[in-house]
């Protein structure tokens, strides 16, 4: 599942897969590329109940 989110100075995107790991990527409206970074949980349902609460 992926959720997106934008404003005027970036896009960002959260992207899980049914684990405990979510990734979280952002671009800058002007930046050079993209970037990631993993969040991790200790349980599918605290990684879950994140991801459904960010979008």
């Amino acid at each position: 599942m992926t959720r997106r989110i934008e404003d005027p100075q970036r896009q960002e995107w959260y992207e899980y897969h049914g684990s405990t790991a979510i990734v979280r990527f952002w671009k800058e409206k002007d930046g050079p590329g993209v970037n990631r970074c993993w969040l991790y949980f200790d349980t599918v349902e605290e990684a879950m109940a994140y991801f459904n609460e960010v979008g």
